[in-house]
C-alpha cells in the first residue's frame, strides 16, 4: 500500500504544517495492477474560527496546480455564480485525483451537534419567533441539529450569521439548508466532479 505523497501548507496561525498530520479516516482503494492507496482527508492549515470564504481560498490554495487550473465556474446571464464545473478532470494524474479529493473531503467534514446547537442560539437570541412556529424548543434544536449535521462547521456558522444579519424573524431549517448549500458550492462542485472520476478510475471510496 502506498501513501499519498503528503504536501506541507501553513498558515499565519499554525505554521508549517504536513496536510497529512491532520488525515481522517477516508480511504480510497483502486483495483488493479498498482495496488491500492490511501488518500489522506485533509484539511488546509487555516485557523480555527476561519469563514466559509477563508476555507474556500485555503482550500484552493492548497489543491494541486493542475487541478486548479481546470476549475471554473458556471454564471448566469447576470454574472450569478450558479455551481463549479471540472474541465478535463480525466486528464489529472492519479495522485492529483486522490490528493484534491482528500482536501475537499477535509473541507466537507460534518459538525458537531453542539455547534449547531450553538449557532442557532445565537441567532434565536436576535430574531423574533414567528407566530406559526412551534412552541417546543427541544423538537426545533433536535430538528436543526439533525438537518444541518451534513454541513461543514464554517459553512453552518455562515449561514445563520447571514441570517441575523439580513432578517427580522427566525428562520426555518429549509431556509438555513438554503444558505448552507450556496455556501458550499465551490466544495460540492469540487467533490462531485472528483468523486466521479475517481470511481471511474476503480477507486473506492469509503467514509
Amino acid at each position: 500500500m502506498a501513501n499519498a505523497t503528503e504536501r506541507p501548507t501553513s498558515s499565519e496561525t499554525t505554521g508549517p504544517r504536513s496536510l497529512g498530520s491532520v488525515a481522517l479516516s477516508v480511504i480510497g482503494q483502486r483495483r488493479g495492477e498498482i495496488g491500492s492507496v490511501v488518500v489522506p482527508m485533509s484539511v488546509p492549515a487555516i485557523a480555527a474560527e476561519a469563514t466559509a470564504e477563508e476555507v474556500d481560498r485555503g482550500l484552493e490554495a492548497a489543491l494541486p496546480t493542475t487541478l486548479k487550473s481546470r476549475i471554473a465556474w458556471n454564471v448566469s446571464k447576470d454574472f450569478d455564480r450558479l455551481s463549479v464545473a471540472v474541465r478535463g478532470v480525466e486528464d489529472l494524474s492519479d495522485d492529483d485525483v486522490i490528493g484534491g479529493l482528500g482536501l475537499v473531503l477535509g473541507a466537507c467534514r460534518p459538525t458537531a451537534p453542539r455547534f449547531v446547537i450553538q449557532e442557532l442560539a445565537k441567532c434565536d437570541a436576535v430574531t423574533k419567533a414567528r407566530q406559526s412556529e412551534s412552541h417546543d424548543q427541544q423538537v426545533r434544536i433536535a430538528v436543526f441539529t439533525e438537518d444541518l449535521r451534513e454541513f461543514p462547521p464554517d459553512v453552518v456558522a455562515a449561514a445563520f450569521m447571514k441570517w441575523r444579519r439580513l432578517e427580522k424573524f427566525a428562520p426555518s431549517v429549509a431556509e438555513i439548508r438554503d444558505l448552507c448549500w450556496r455556501a458550499l458550492m465551490y466544495r460540492d462542485g469540487l467533490k462531485r466532479a472528483l468523486v466521479r472520476e475517481a470511481e471511474r478510475r476503480g477507486m473506492e471510496i469509503r467514509t
